[in-house]
């Protein structure tokens, strides 16, 4: 199982950090998906965090759009 912020290289049998612009929440053997509107990567690629000027209810999931302004 690979850890969150990782993904499976293909035909390469080794795990490499998330693209830039993506994300992985969970330690799964899953791609690393885009962040939802008004959010980016965490700088461990396991989250989306919202950008400046904008937030999300701390109970929402990484895949809720950030809202504000």
């Amino acid at each position: 199982m690979l850890n969150r912020g990782y993904w499976l290289r293909v035909n390469f049998f080794y795990s490499v950090e998330c693209p830039a612009g993506t994300y992985k929440d969970k330690a799964a053997n899953t791609m690393c998906r885009a962040c939802p509107k008004n959010s980016k990567p965490g700088c461990l690629r396991d989250e989306c965090v919202c950008k400046t000027g904008y937030y999300r209810v701390p109970v929402d999931q990484n895949e809720t759009p950030c809202e504000g302004r």
